[in-house]
């Protein structure tokens, strides 16, 4: 489950934890709500950020809209826009967060928490 921490508007915000060496995030249900902006955190080593999704937390598909993954250009201290029109219509509630692309993952020197503002579907 989510560390859901309700907002004003019924937003949440919810934690995502790349470990230490990792590229990949935990899996988090965002079951009834949609990612929109993504808080990086103040250490972040450099890479984009791809999204995997899954119906039930345990098959992983890589996002992608239109024969292109999805990528989301951030860095270090950054609120980043998640604008993609791939994100209204997610096929799954459970979403990844990644370092760097499906098919070229970048491990983070340590363990990084990125926090995501949702929105209702």
């Amino acid at each position: 489950m989510p560390i859901v921490r309700p907002g004003p508007d019924f937003r949440a915000f919810v934690d995502f934890t790349i470990p230490n060496g990792d590229s990949l995030s935990n899996g988090l249900s965002l079951d009834g709500f949609r990612p929109s902006v993504v808080l990086m955190p103040s250490a972040w080593t450099a890479a984009s950020l791809t999204f995997q999704v899954s119906k039930d937390g345990v098959t992983w598909f890589d996002l992608y809209d239109a024969g292109t993954e999805i990528s989301s250009a951030v860095a270090a201290s950054r609120a980043q826009a998640l604008t993609a029109a791939a994100f209204a219509a997610v096929p799954g509630p459970y979403w990844r967060l990644r370092s760097g692309t499906g098919g070229s993952a970048v491990a983070q020197g340590a363990q990084r928490i990125l926090t995501v503002l949702c929105r209702p579907l």
